[in-house]
């Protein structure tokens, strides 16, 4: 977001450049063979950058660039986060395992046992900040990929909903502050995009 803002303010071509250079890295199998499937704060976190950078950058991108982006934003992203807010496993196509070992992470990607609509807990902070960055990922290709798109949609669009009534009536989210600004920092990703 920050090359986004500086090259739209400043126009100077190296922020647009440095922002694919971003990109670039972020869907090297070599420096990033998967966006820690495990861990969907941090998956998340991937997720938005490189939808943004993505979104805002595209006509910088070489066919390849932009092949390999689209692919690690659904692989690696949309599929990884849909899978953890669906419970259920992370699809093999979200990680990367070195050959000859074992995922050892692959427990905790496990699906949960379906919780009946009146057990249903609340939305999580982890949850909220995987549902944003599904939908601004969603919005980010929905031109190029409705199905991928649908699906995020599909598997975040509950929870967003969900999640944003939370903050009512006192305006506090029920984890605490910190965890409410960060749900909020998300959200207003969401509405911005």
């Amino acid at each position: 977001a920050t090359f986004g803002v500086l090259h739209y303010l400043d126009g100077d071509p190296k922020w647009k450049e440095r922002a694919i250079r971003e990109i670039d890295v972020l869907t090297d199998s070599r420096s990033f063979p998967d966006w820690s499937p495990a861990e969907p704060e941090l998956c998340a976190d991937f997720t938005t950058a490189v939808a943004l950078g993505y979104d805002w950058f595209r006509d910088g991108l070489n066919a390849e660039q932009q092949k390999r982006a689209k692919e690690f934003l659904v692989q690696k992203g949309m599929e990884a986060l849909g899978a953890h807010l669906e419970g259920k496993p992370v699809p093999e196509t979200a990680r990367t395992k070195a050959p000859g070992t074992t995922d050892a992470k692959a427990t905790k990607g496990a699906p949960k046992a379906p919780a009946k609509d009146k057990e249903k807990l609340p939305p999580t902070k982890e949850e909220m900040v995987a549902a944003s960055a599904l939908i601004m990922a969603a919005i980010c290709l929905a031109d190029e990929d409705s199905g991928a798109a649908r699906a995020a949609v599909d598997a975040a669009g509950k929870i967003f909903s969900e999640g944003v009534q939370l903050f009512a009536p006192g305006g506090i989210w029920p984890e605490g502050m910190d965890a409410g600004d960060e749900v909020m920092d998300s959200m207003a990703m969401v509405i911005q995009t």
